[in-house]
């Protein structure tokens, strides 16, 4: 879990766990502290973060595929350009869609 998310629940956790613990001492100052709202928010962000983590190592994935395909495709296009360049002048390569130069 990111570190951001982890710091902020497991502060949410110990302000709960301080409040239940005080609950008498609270009430004994008339404040009445609910804290399930705060339990339900952290459980919302836990949750949150987990989707985020999934969501970046499908990404991931399929940026990892994206990457090997452009890689592909270069060497493909390399290997139709070298029997044009090997076989016609330079001046001739832009008629075969070859902008190169060298």
């Amino acid at each position: 879990m990111n570190k951001i998310y982890l710091d902020q629940i497991e502060k949410a956790k110990s302000l709960v766990a301080g409040v239940q613990k005080q609950k008498d001492a609270l009430q004994q100052k008339g404040i009445t502290v609910e804290v399930s709202k705060l339990t339900s928010l952290q459980q919302a962000l836990i949750e949150s973060s987990k989707k985020q983590e999934d969501a970046e190592q499908q990404l991931k994935k399929l940026r990892d595929e994206a990457h090997s395909c452009l890689e592909t495709l270069k060497n493909a296009c390399n290997e139709l350009k070298v029997p044009i360049k090997n076989n016609f002048p330079i001046e001739q390569w832009c008629n075969f869609g070859i902008p190169d130069k060298r």
